[in-house]
């Protein structure tokens, strides 16, 4: 067996799997973010336009406040226009996403992936609750995602109002626990 030298720090402990405080997601609403880490890939053979590239964005919120450094992942496809009269389907939202974070969006262009790097963009967040299974015992979490991006054609909503959630937009977790068999009066399951 392997010998482990370890410091542990018992202020830091927690119970939970991946959900403690530091892991919950911001709240509903507008953010500067920041692009702090990338990758390339492609779009799998499952996905709508297989082997199309695609960039897998790490942002941080970088406003100052509580949520500051909190993240958002987020990718992008670089759907190609098409020779049609009408742009491919996904095209617009690569372009959108160009626009918003002050790179080149119209005409024959090219760019580093590393340009990507440290820009900063507006976006509306969303909260989104998902399922994840660990050792046969399911838990549901909470992300941010991006509903939308901010640009000069698409500016923000006057006076901090907020658009309404997008019809597939998720419920919160907490709303969702009185949806589960075995949720009593409301109540939330123990785990």
């Amino acid at each position: 067996m392997a010998r482990i030298n370890y410091k542990g720090d018992a202020g830091a402990e927690s119970a939970g799997q991946g959900g403690s405080a530091q892991f919950a997601p911001a709240p509903r609403g507008i953010y500067t973010l920041q692009i702090a880490d990338h990758s390339n890939g492609e779009v799998t053979q499952g996905g709508k336009n297989p082997g199309t590239p695609l960039t897998k964005l790490q942002c941080e919120i970088a406003d100052e406040g509580e949520h500051f450094g909190k993240r958002v992942w987020h990718n992008v496809v670089w759907v190609p226009r098409g020779n049609g009269e009408k742009a491919n389907p996904g095209h617009g939202m690569a372009v959108h996403f160009l626009h918003g974070i002050g790179l080149q969006y119209d005409g024959e262009f090219s760019f580093e992936e590393s340009d990507l790097q440290g820009r900063t963009f507006r976006a509306l967040l969303g909260v989104a609750t998902y399922d994840k299974v660990v050792n046969g015992r399911t838990y549901t979490n909470e992300k941010n995602f991006i509903e939308e991006i901010y640009t000069d054609k698409h500016p923000e909503p006057a006076n901090d109002e907020l658009p309404a959630p997008r019809k597939n937009a998720q419920q919160p977790a907490k709303d969702k626990q009185a949806d589960r068999p075995g949720a009593a009066n409301g109540g939330s399951v123990p785990f």
